[in-house]
């Protein structure tokens, strides 16, 4: 097994070394050739000049045998259990075999070494007693075959290849078939190339289930119902050269599969993400291309230790994005040739006492130290700038708009978040299980959510604006003993709202302050755009700028709320 795993690995670095050099890979390479037997007895059968039917020549033929099968349509479902070659004379657009019998594969193939090529496979729609949809065009259950140039339409599957290796499913289409075109079911070291797989109806175009060092390259997918190529705890997979486009879910997912190469892939147009992994690690991802995705181009959730270089992604909704429950989830290595829309991303690990270059296009900072974000446009990411397990850092005069978070901490203590302008964003600010942190002169405008907190304690939000905003003004959950004063809530859906948690809402010490070019010092709340007054409270009996009666918000309240908005309020030290 160990020599085995070394062998696939090899193979594959061979591969990537190749592809990334520019040398054209013959992905069929080592997979084509019958077994040896030269014998001169082989013969060589004529369906239908020998044999009416292709199931009565082979089972009349003998190991080595060819098989020719003449145009026409034929209407049966052939079992080849002996090693054959059975190619048709005119190819695949004359040459037709219509499964007889729904409830069984048009070809069923249990031999090693068998060769496939040129046929039209149609109708193997039957389902199994669960009521799925289980049989094939072509059903491979063996090792060392080939199959090539034969096209699979209206089929449950098209090609299904279920606990094989070695084999080479080449230049085929697969088209409007109820489930995968392409599936491989525990079956490792195959190659899928240079295959059109279109419009599988309610499945993806390649799937790859517990399957380990397959190559798949040079396909084109395409319209599919859910994922052009989809892997499932499918491990040391290189897919190289495919484009995966306008598919209804993502071009590429990654789900549980660890080690695999994606080198010089395309995904555009697809409905959701361009290149998707998922609670998959140590993947690399060298010169893909994700472009006009109508979610992310490029996503990586709870997936660790994933290597990007040289990865473009532009017109996407969002072009990256990353995601995790944990630090480890976080620790990426992605340097500076990947591009959002012709800008760098910038993805810092274990780093200290820097500042991020100005032709930023995606700023993470995790695990580090003492980093400056200073004077950047961020836009159309997951996040505009994501501080994750870092401390004693600053985010300074950064734009951020049409992110889902503009900006967005985790688990980050003692950082200084001031005067940022985060419009159009999902999020303005984000924090989570961060605490410690000050936010102030910071603009949010425009976002569903202005502010959010979640199980944060101990931060202090002060001379912030944060208006207009779809849902909350200031959303505050789990958390405990922040201070919130000397900000304006101006026209939010719901300018609060606090679960499970406790908040300080004005100042914890008087303040001295000039309003009206009177000095006066006071406890100071936030300025409430929704502060409703009725006559005798709208007299602000002393003229300090402060109302008379506490302004009530979700389960608290602001015992001092300003009258005017802060900037109207000249603080005295």
């Amino acid at each position: 097994m160990k020599n085995k795993m070394c062998s696939n690995l090899l193979a594959v670095s061979i591969c990537v070394a190749l592809i990334a050099s520019g040398v054209a890979v013959d992905a069929t390479s080592g997979n084509d050739t019958l077994n040896p037997d030269t014998a001169s007895s082989h013969s060589i059968i004529h369906v239908p000049g020998d044999f009416a039917r292709i199931q009565w020549a082979v089972d009349n033929a003998s190991a080595g045998d060819t098989i020719i099968v003449g145009a026409g349509t034929y209407n049966e479902n052939v079992k080849v259990n002996k090693r054959l070659t059975i190619r048709s004379d005119n190819g695949s657009a004359h040459t037709t075999v219509v499964a007889e019998k729904e409830n069984a594969h048009v070809f069923e193939v249990t031999a090693g070494y068998v060769s496939l090529k040129g046929f039209t496979v149609k109708n193997a729609i039957g389902k199994n007693e669960a009521g799925r949809y289980t049989y094939a065009g072509m059903h491979i259950h063996a090792d060392h075959c080939t199959i090539t140039d034969n096209r699979a339409v209206g089929n449950a599957y098209g090609f299904f290849l279920s606990d094989s290796t070695k084999n080479t499913i080449r230049n085929n289409t697969a088209s409007d078939n109820y489930g995968e075109g392409i599936y491989l079911n525990y079956s490792d070291s195959n190659t899928i190339a240079n295959n059109d797989v279109l419009k599988s109806n309610y499945r993806n175009g390649i799937r790859l289930w517990h399957s380990q060092g397959n190559t798949v390259y040079n396909n084109d997918i395409a319209l599919n119902d859910q994922y052009g190529i989809r892997l499932d705890y499918a491990h040391d997979n290189l897919l190289a050269q495919n484009k995966a486009r306008s598919n209804n879910r993502d071009g590429y997912s990654l789900d549980y599969s660890n080690n695999n190469i994606l080198i010089n892939n395309i995904a555009n147009l697809n409905n959701k993400i361009g290149i998707s992994l998922s609670h998959s690690n140590e993947n690399t991802l060298i010169n893909n291309t994700a472009s006009a995705n109508n979610e992310v181009g490029i996503s990586l959730e709870a997936s660790g230790n994933s290597t990007l270089k040289n990865n473009r992604m532009d017109g996407n909704y969002y072009n990256f994005c990353v995601i995790g429950d944990n630090v480890y989830d976080l620790i990426q290595s992605i340097d500076a040739t990947n591009l959002v829309d012709e800008k760098h991303v910038y993805y810092w690990v274990d780093q200290q006492n820097r500042v991020i270059p100005n032709d930023a296009g995606f700023v993470a900072i995790v695990n580090s130290l003492n980093i400056t974000v200073r004077d950047l446009t961020l836009t159309k990411n997951s996040v505009g700038v994501l501080l994750a397990y870092s401390t004693l850092s600053r985010i300074e005069n950064v734009s951020t708009s049409n992110n889902y978070n503009g900006i967005a901490l985790a688990a980050s203590c003692n950082n200084i978040i001031i005067n940022n302008s985060n419009i159009n964003n999902k999020r303005g600010i984000s924090l989570a299980a961060s605490n410690f942190n000050l936010l102030a002169l910071n603009t949010n405008l425009n976002n569903p959510d202005g502010v959010v907190l979640t199980s944060s304690n101990n931060n202090f939000l002060t001379m912030n604006n944060v208006s207009n905003c779809e849902s909350n003004g200031i959303l505050v959950v789990n958390s405990h003993n922040n201070i919130v004063c000397l900000n304006n809530f101006v026209n939010n859906f719901d300018t609060v709202c606090t679960l499970s948690s406790a908040t300080i809402w004005n100042s914890i010490s008087n303040i001295t302050y000039v309003y009206n070019k009177t000095t006066y010092t006071n406890y100071m709340g936030n300025y409430w755009g929704d502060y409703i007054r009725d006559v005798e409270i709208e007299r602000d009996t002393d003229g300090d700028g402060i109302g008379n009666q506490p302004h009530h918000i979700s389960f608290a309240r602001d015992s001092y709320p300003l009258m005017k908005p802060f900037e109207n309020y000249r603080y005295v030290m």
